[in-house]
């Protein structure tokens, strides 16, 4: 499946508030999603569920609201992929992972030129989290800025990693996130 050069706003649902990809593969470009939300959990803008694959690219992923993943989650042995010129500002997790979340299994994988910047969550990490899943990968002109925990555990204001691999290379940066205990970059 494909979504190309389209608006997806205020569109509400319980999961994946905006797109919800269930044991396919999506690829999404020239995309803006914006004030999206899963009302009962997960993927404010989109979720990737059960050995999915969503690869993104020149997309803007702004005020969205979940639970887990305010901006984008990928679940069960899924991949989220986001490359070239794409931008996660501005969106909100009530609890994990304000830009994103990786949960079980699965696989987030950031880059080419990627802003991460100005995302909140309530208890573990504004910017990306990676749960008891595979990988989390950036590399080349991402930046994490002005992402903030705003309570709870209160970890990590860019990213947080348990149980799986990180690799940051090739000029990723990190500045000006905010976590109220622990790690405003990486908390691994």
């Amino acid at each position: 499946a494909s979504l190309a050069d389209s608006t997806i706003a205020r569109c509400f649902a319980g999961h994946g508030g905006g797109v919800y990809v269930e044991q396919s593969k999506i690829v999404m470009r020239g995309m803006l999603f914006s004030q999206n939300a899963a009302l009962v959990n997960k993927g404010g803008a989109a979720l990737a569920h059960d050995n999915s694959e969503m690869n993104v690219t020149s997309t803007t992923v702004t005020d969205n609201v979940a639970t887990r993943g305010g901006g984008f989650m990928a679940q069960f042995s899924s991949v989220l992929r986001l490359t070239g010129d794409v931008r996660v500002v501005k969106n909100v997790a009530r609890l994990f992972g304000g830009a994103g979340y990786g949960y079980l299994d699965s696989t987030i994988d950031l880059s080419g030129t990627i802003v991460v910047d100005d995302n909140f969550a309530g208890s573990m990490s504004a910017g990306f989290q990676n749960y008891f899943s595979r990988r989390f990968i950036a590399s080349g002109e991402v930046s994490f800025s002005n992402n903030a925990v705003i309570g709870g555990i209160g970890g990590s204001g860019a990213v947080f990693v348990l149980g799986g691999a990180m690799e940051l290379y090739d000029g990723v940066k990190m500045f000006n996130n905010i976590a109220s205990d622990k790690a405003g970059a990486c908390w691994v």
